[in-house]
């Protein structure tokens, strides 16, 4: 009988699963500020799971080297998902939605201004080099709104911010011959 990929126990955990179990983490689980964690964009999200976090790998590429080092890339997108409605009837001079999402993504203290250590980019700065992982220099944060369908819900307008991301990681590659 072959390998059977279901079955197996001792399997290398990715980057991006390590990343969503420190924002869980640091966040407070689903009894903390996010009611739902996703590895991998679900698409459809009910309202009764917003606010959420997802963590999609968006590319992964092997430069197979001749020196029995591989590199790997993940770059990966961290989302912060907000219910839009959570602004209507509310001062129309400033989208709370927004200024959260801001929040979220890389508020700074206002003394040393570096990141709060419980923003996610506060969390990727701290925590990325885990396992050997180098990060490339640059990240990149975007803002902007969806029209989500809601699973047995009505389709939800969401505000949300990304961050994009790219990872390395050097994998010794034994036995060959």
């Amino acid at each position: 009988m072959g390998f059977m990929i279901g079955q197996a126990t001792n399997l290398y955990k990715p980057v991006g699963e390590r990343i969503l179990e420190k924002l869980h983490d640091y966040f407070g689980g689903e009894e903390g500020e996010f009611k739902a964690y996703f590895y991998g964009d679900p698409f459809a999200i009910p309202v009764s799971q917003l606010p959420c976090i997802i963590v999609d790998v968006d590319e992964e590429k092997q430069e197979l080297g001749p020196t029995g080092m591989d590199r790997i890339t993940t770059t990966l997108v961290i989302k912060v998902v907000l219910n839009k409605r959570d602004d209507y009837g509310g001062d129309t001079a400033i989208s709370v939605t927004k200024k959260k999402l801001m929040t979220y993504m890389s508020a700074r203290d206002a003394t040393t201004q570096q990141y709060l250590p419980e923003t996610v980019m506060g969390i990727i700065r701290q925590y990325l080099t885990m396992n050997n992982e180098l990060v490339n220099l640059t990240s990149d944060i975007k803002y902007g709104m969806l029209l989500r369908p809601g699973g047995t819900d009505v389709d939800t307008l969401t505000t949300e911010a990304q961050v994009t991301i790219e990872t390395q990681e050097l994998i010794v590659i034994s036995g060959r011959t």
